[in-house]
């Protein structure tokens, strides 16, 4: 799917991820065949939502290094508010309502957590555009 018509790829992954032992070059090696896969696009390596301590800093250090950028959730990791909570209704891709009754789930990103990184995301997406 990777291809010089694109102009916008996001890479957010690594929440699971234990052993960091070789995360940082291996994250450098993904942006880096991202973006000779996908030359004419922005890429934005958004941070993990969770606070894993290095991990951050590897991510965005890998990102400086292969010269994209990098959406930081500092300001909202471990923060009630940005997650979705237990006692949260949601619905499936059927329409089907649900109550989150599962602590790991309620630790995922809410509505105002999404809100966040897609604003974040889109704040680094204008910059760029009113840079060229």
């Amino acid at each position: 799917y990777l291809s010089d018509k694109l102009d916008l790829i996001t890479i957010q992954l690594s929440e699971n991820v234990h052993d960091t032992s070789t995360f940082e070059e291996d994250c450098e090696e993904l942006y880096r065949y991202v973006s000779q896969k996908a030359p004419n696009a922005q890429i934005i390596v958004i941070d993990d939502f969770w606070d894993c301590g290095e991990k951050a800093l590897m991510k965005e250090n890998a990102a400086q290094a292969c010269n994209v950028n990098f959406v930081s959730l500092e300001n909202i990791k471990g923060k009630a508010e940005y997650q979705a909570g237990l006692g949260t209704i949601v619905y499936d891709k059927d329409g089907k309502e649900h109550i989150i009754e599962h602590e790991g789930v309620a630790s995922h990103p809410g509505d105002t957590g999404m809100t966040y990184i897609a604003e974040a995301v889109e704040r680094i997406i204008n910059v760029s555009f009113l840079d060229n």
